[in-house]
């Protein structure tokens, strides 16, 4: 019985441990644009090099990042090399470790085409849009300008004071849809 609980305990590790690991090309001498783990020869985006946080068995995705080179939508930490995503500097503010600066401007950055950019440089995305909680930190993706230009863009509309976006076709249903039952009004 013992032996059997060690058994599942080693596999139940080893299965843990390995849970960031992206095997490929195991037996070749390359990892195609990925990084390879010493001499295991595994395979790990190269995304996660030097993130601080070691997904090689031997951790040497950690190992020599102060020569490392980020990824272009990665910032690089001067003093650890440490590999920072850009988006989770932006969104989440996340930093580099210890008091060392995280000299990003956010503000610069470039938002994809299904999200908003707040004046910090978030990117959030339009889904969230008027939904009455702010998602930008000065509250711009609730304000009645960016509501109304959304709701115009998806031909809704738009209830007064709340800057609630409904589809059109709800709008004299007989059913309050907006807070304030506007959308039932002048039908």
């Amino acid at each position: 019985m013992n032996i059997l609980l060690l058994s599942l305990s080693v596999f139940l590790i080893s299965t843990i441990s390995t849970a960031n690991v992206i095997k490929r090309n195991v037996d070749s001498d390359f990892c195609e644009g990925d990084f390879r783990c010493g001499d295991t020869g595994q395979c790990v985006l190269y995304a996660w090099r030097c993130d601080g946080e070691g997904d090689c068995f031997g951790d040497e995705d950690e190992q020599d990042c102060q020569n490392s080179v980020c990824p272009s939508d990665h910032f690089r930490c001067e003093n650890s090399g440490h590999c920072l995503p850009i988006e989770s500097i932006c969104n989440e503010g996340v930093k580099c470790e210890g008091n060392e600066t995280t000299d990003f401007d956010c503000s610069k950055r470039e938002c994809d085409s299904a999200s908003f950019k707040c004046e910090s440089g978030r990117c959030v995305h339009h889904s969230v849009l008027c939904d009455q909680n702010d998602d930008c930190e000065k509250g711009e993706d609730e304000s009645r300008e960016v509501c109304t230009r959304i709701c115009d863009e998806y031909d809704g509309y738009l209830c007064n004071n709340s800057k609630k976006c409904i589809d059109k076709s709800t709008r004299c249903n007989g059913f309050n849809d907006c807070p304030e039952g506007d959308d039932e009004q002048q039908c």
